[in-house]
């Protein structure tokens, strides 16, 4: 029995089928502000699409990487823009203390570079990348350029190694077959 009146679930899929590009760049864009969804299986999910003809691969990649890009920076913005009292204040519930902020300045102001473009392979850190770079003062500037050239590969990655897959469906049972 259908229940109109049911909320019906919304997953990366019926997103991108429902807003296209649209749809790809709202995921990945909310999930790089901070928010838990599924901005890699979004992307990979896309790029499949792409394999058959539905999406253009450059452009899902493109879309990706822009989303990711401005993602990160809102979050950077929101860190920059007074959170540091908030986390210092409520952050020992979940055992951020002064010390282990300092501790991250420390990390972040020497190694806030490559953190940056690391994060971004990494759900969780891609995640609070923007919030943790802001919070701990990093320069924007090295966090946009960290940020671009690590959404740019991650989204990149994805994009083509999902369009491949697709695109050599038929072959993985022979090659599974044979490995």
């Amino acid at each position: 029995m259908h229940m109109s009146w049911m909320p019906q679930t919304i997953g990366p899929h019926s997103l991108i089928g429902q807003y296209g590009y649209f749809g790809i760049f709202l995921v990945i864009f909310f999930e790089s502000l901070g928010l838990p969804l599924p901005g890699e299986t979004t992307l990979i999910i896309a790029s499949g699409l792409a394999a058959s003809g539905t999406f253009r691969p450059v452009m899902v990649w493109a879309i990706a990487a822009v989303a990711a890009i401005a993602g990160n920076n809102a979050a950077y913005l929101v860190g920059r823009s007074g959170s540091r009292p908030l986390i210092l204040h409520h952050g020992r519930r979940i055992g951020i203390t002064h010390k282990r902020l300092a501790h991250a300045e420390q990390i972040m102001a020497r190694q806030g570079f490559l953190v940056v473009f690391l994060a971004r392979f990494f759900p969780l850190l891609r995640q609070l990348n923007g919030l943790a770079a802001g919070t701990t003062e990093m320069s924007w500037r090295t966090f946009l350029i960290a940020n671009a050239l690590g959404a740019l590969v991650w989204a990149g990655m994805w994009t083509y190694a999902g369009d491949w897959v697709g695109t050599h469906m038929k072959r993985l049972p022979w090659l599974w077959h044979h490995l």
